[in-house]
């Protein structure tokens, strides 16, 4: 199952994750999100609209690459969090170092600003 797509929108890149995001995914998700580190314009939205269930593992990969976004300058913006996903990010005290936004427009807005 398809759980990474990855588009751009003029300088910002806008992943989209989807189902249950467990170790063996994050794993797999790794070079992914190295790559748009490395690749990208420091710009990144995620959207996790039907993200169902997010394991440490893929919290670090996301931890990872934000920080290798803010390095450049950049951020890396989180859209559409489930409640469950939400209490995930909060209870690892993660809701203080990420922006995270209820609609893809908001996040596009807030990288104008």
């Amino acid at each position: 199952m398809m759980c990474f797509k990855r588009e751009t929108n003029g300088n910002i890149e806008l992943v989209t994750l989807t189902g249950r995001l467990d170790t063996e995914r994050a794993r797999k998700l790794t070079s992914d999100f190295n790559e748009i580190s490395e690749s990208g314009t420091g710009k990144t939205i995620v959207l996790m609209d039907s993200v169902e269930y997010i394991s440490s593992s893929m919290l670090r990969v996301l931890l990872q690459s934000l920080k290798r976004h803010r390095a450049v300058k950049g951020d890396l913006r989180l859209v559409g969090l489930q409640p469950q996903i939400m209490k995930v990010i909060k209870i690892a005290g993660l809701d203080a170092l990420f922006n995270i936004h209820e609609d893809k427009e908001s996040a596009l807005k807030a990288f104008e600003d």
